[in-house]
Parts: C-alpha cells; sequence; structure tokens
C-alpha cells in the first residue's frame, strides 16, 4: 500500500485531511471514521453443526460467522436445524441461522416473517399473509408471458380461495375478491366467482356477496341486470344469417297514450278513457297493445280519416300493420283494421264496405257523438319498425 500525502503532518500518530489508498487496506485494529468503530463480518471457517466442531461457543464476538459443513441440531440461541451451506453468524447477544449462502447463493432466506424458497415466496405469518407495498404512489408491475395465481388450500365448502384487494390505511378493509368456485365439481372445473363487500362493516375478513359468475361451463351470470353501454348490445353474427345486421342493442317495455283524432283535429279534443296501453321495443321493432274507448265526443271542426295518435315511437319509412280484435259502440262503420303512417306516430283506422268489399279510412262521422261514457270501444295492436 502507499499514501500518498495531500495535506497532515507524518508522525508517530499521523493524521491526514486526505487519504487516496492504492490496493488493499489492512487494518490490524478497529477502523474508526467519524468516530463510528466499523465493524463487519469475520469468517472463522467450516463448522460441524452435528458435533459443534469447533465449539463457536467459545466466546464469539461480534461479525463472527461460520459455514456449515456437517448439518447437525446444536442449540444456538434456541436455534437447532442446521443444513449446509447455512451461516452461524454471531450479532454480538445472539446467533442467528442465514440459510444457504454457503457460496453466496442462497437455497432459503428467512427476512422476519418472510421466507425466500428457491422461486417461491412464502410468509412465516400464523395468518400466513404476504404483502407487496408499492413505495408512494408506485405500482406493482408483473410482467411475464404467463402469471399464475394458485391456492394449495380450501376455505369453506366447495370455495378455493383466489384473489382478494383490500381498501388503504393502517387497518385495510377488504374490498372483494375473486374466487374459484367448484360447487363439487371434479378439479379444474370450477366457476369464477367475482364478490364484492356490499356492507358497511370494516376488517380485513368483511362478509363479500357474489355479483358475477363465469360458469365453467362457458355461461355467465350476473347478480344484477346486465347494463351496455348505448349503441352496445349482444352480437349474433356468429350464427349465418343474410340480414343487414345481427345485433340487438335495445329492449324497451312499457306504456304509451293512445289518443282518438283526426286528419284535421277536432276543435275539442276527444275525452278518452284508456283501459289499458302498453308496448314492447326489441332492436328495432315496435309492438303496441290497446283497449280504449271514449268518454265524450264532439267532432265540431275533425276532418278528415280518423286517427289513433301518441304511438311510443316514431315509424320509419315503412308502413305498419294494424289488427283490431273488437269494436263496439261507434256510431257508423266500425274499424276492422289498419295501418301506421309512416314516419309519424299516427295509426290510419279503416274499415270494409261489405265482406269482400274494399278498405275505406274512417272518419269523424263513424265515432258515437255526445257525452256518453264508454262508447267507441276497440281493441287492436300493432307492429312496425322504427
Amino acid at each position: 500500500m502507499s499514501i500518498k500525502k495531500n495535506g497532515g503532518i507524518f508522525g508517530r500518530n499521523p493524521t491526514f485531511n486526505n487519504v487516496e489508498v492504492e490496493n488493499d487496506l489492512r487494518v490490524g485494529g478497529d477502523l474508526i471514521i467519524n468516530g463510528e468503530t466499523v465493524t463487519g463480518l469475520d469468517f472463522e471457517g467450516s463448522w460441524n453443526a452435528s458435533t459443534n466442531t469447533p465449539d463457536v461457543t467459545a466466546s464469539p464476538t461480534v461479525g463472527q460467522f461460520w459455514i456449515v459443513s456437517v448439518a447437525g441440531s446444536t442449540n444456538l440461541s434456541g436455534i437447532t436445524t442446521w443444513d449446509v451451506g447455512d451461516w452461524a453468524l454471531y450479532d454480538g447477544s445472539a446467533w442467528q441461522r442465514v440459510e444457504g449462502g454457503g457460496n453466496g447463493t442462497f437455497t432459503k432466506v428467512n427476512v422476519d416473517n418472510l421466507q425466500l424458497d428457491g422461486n417461491r415466496i412464502s410468509s412465516t405469518n400464523t395468518d400466513g399473509n404476504v404483502e407487496i407495498v408499492p413505495n408512494g404512489s408506485g405500482y406493482i408491475d408483473i410482467i411475464n408471458r404467463y402469471t399464475y395465481i394458485r391456492n394449495d388450500g380450501y376455505a369453506g365448502s366447495g370455495t378455493q380461495r383466489g384473489i382478494r384487494w383490500y381498501g388503504i390505511g393502517n387497518n385495510p378493509y377488504l374490498l372483494g375478491e375473486i374466487v374459484s368456485d367448484t360447487n363439487g365439481l371434479d378439479y379444474g372445473r370450477g366457476d369464477i366467482v367475482f364478490r364484492l363487500k356490499t356492507t358497511t362493516a370494516a376488517g380485513v375478513n368483511a362478509s363479500t356477496s357474489e355479483r358475477f359468475r363465469v360458469g365453467f361451463n362457458g355461461h355467465i351470470k350476473p347478480a344484477g341486470n346486465l347494463i351496455l353501454n348505448s349503441g352496445q348490445g349482444i352480437d349474433f353474427s356468429a350464427t349465418a344469417g343474410t340480414g343487414t345486421s345481427e345485433l340487438l342493442n335495445d329492449y324497451e317495455e312499457g306504456t304509451w297514450t293512445p289518443q282518438y283524432t283526426n286528419t284535421t283535429p277536432p276543435t275539442t279534443p276527444y275525452t278518452m278513457d284508456i283501459v289499458s296501453a302498453n308496448y314492447v321495443k326489441i332492436g328495432s321493432t315496435v309492438i303496441v297493445t290497446a283497449n280504449i274507448r271514449t268518454d265524450s265526443v264532439d267532432t265540431t271542426g275533425a276532418l278528415g280519416a280518423l286517427r289513433i295518435s301518441g304511438l311510443p315511437f316514431t315509424c320509419g319509412s315503412s308502413l305498419g300493420s294494424v289488427s283490431v280484435f273488437g269494436a263496439i259502440d261507434w256510431g257508423g262503420d266500425f274499424p276492422s283494421s289498419g295501418y301506421v303512417n309512416p314516419s309519424s306516430t299516427q295509426i290510419i283506422l279503416l274499415y270494409r264496405s261489405s265482406i269482400n268489399g274494399a278498405t275505406f279510412e274512417n272518419n269523424a262521422a263513424d265515432l258515437t257523438s255526445g257525452v256518453t261514457a264508454n262508447q267507441n270501444v276497440l281493441w287492436f295492436s300493432a307492429v312496425y319498425s322504427v
């Protein structure tokens, strides 16, 4: 070793302000830096843990360690399991076991309650929990072709645990879990069940309820309604067809308000009594039904074809069909059929002049007029496209 003097005085106990060391630095006593004594590991050689040879308990000092050459059960600070390659390390007050590491390659390492064994990370906690907590706003990134998540134990009847996620804080609380449910089926045939917390109960073991299930047979079973974004639906294009669309993107049902009127409406709207009026819309097809009647009819000002307005959706460019099931208490010709007028929300009513005769549009004169309840009764349905 050579010392290059950059200041300071050489003497019996030289003091140096700056020292550059070339090659090795060997210290016969303590190395003191800024008043702190620096100590390190001191390898003492091989140790037979079966016979305690050499006797490592004879006045060990801090940092001394031996590497096990023969496995054994010598008791050092309560540790009685020693495998070949383990380190027996004295920390000044107790003995520590470093598993493996004889050649710098550790086959098994215990760090507090976390055990690293080959490609396996496990916990020695009584609850078996392993926590990976990123620092600050960091995240856990697993990059691989395949990521396997396995659980060797079952919890509950027919349920194999999977993944749980928790809220943050010093006392994390369970939010949800994804588990596999075998339901008594053969291994590997279980459903995948998504469970979410549905109560306000705190704690890591708060109960959850099933919200979504993917069956091993391919069936999907939500616990509630399946809600799709506007314009999205169920695509049947996997089945052969010649249609222009195989997307079912709408379903709706409800009630509507039918109203007798004319091409030129009456001065005073007809007073209606709606017994029932319902509709169902499936995709672009609308089906309406109704049972209606009048309580007061004044035809003053009414001109042209008799109509029923108020359809729940505007008809497309094609006519819709109307079927009449019955008509009672009319003043003139009874409606026998009709059609949905394109680009409108109205039905045009038709009557037949004779059994085999042509059809004509009904008009206001066919209504029973006056203030009389339950007149001009009509049961009908209509089907049209929007």
